[in-house]
């Protein structure tokens, strides 16, 4: 079952119920799961360099904060620069 048909059933079963905090926390309660089931969380990197990473997202959500937090961790781990 997808995200959207979670949306659906909720709309279906309790349309009083279906604002934005309960869309809201059904997404994160998808994401959430979804992450969890995922196993190992350790970057893959090619063994050719460069490695390259996709990030995306809307403004203020710490894209680049988190790009940082990725380059200290891989200077740290490999002894990248």
């Amino acid at each position: 079952m997808d995200v959207l048909d979670d949306v659906r059933a909720l709309a279906k079963d309790a349309p009083e119920a279906l604002d934005g905090d309960a869309i809201k926390g059904l997404l994160r309660e998808r994401l959430v799961d979804t992450l969890d089931k995922a196993g190992d969380r350790s970057l893959a990197l090619t063994e050719d360099p460069p490695t390259v990473f996709f990030v995306m997202g809307a403004n203020g959500m710490g894209k680049t904060t988190t790009i940082g937090k990725l380059a200290h961790r891989l200077g740290e781990e490999g002894g990248q620069r």
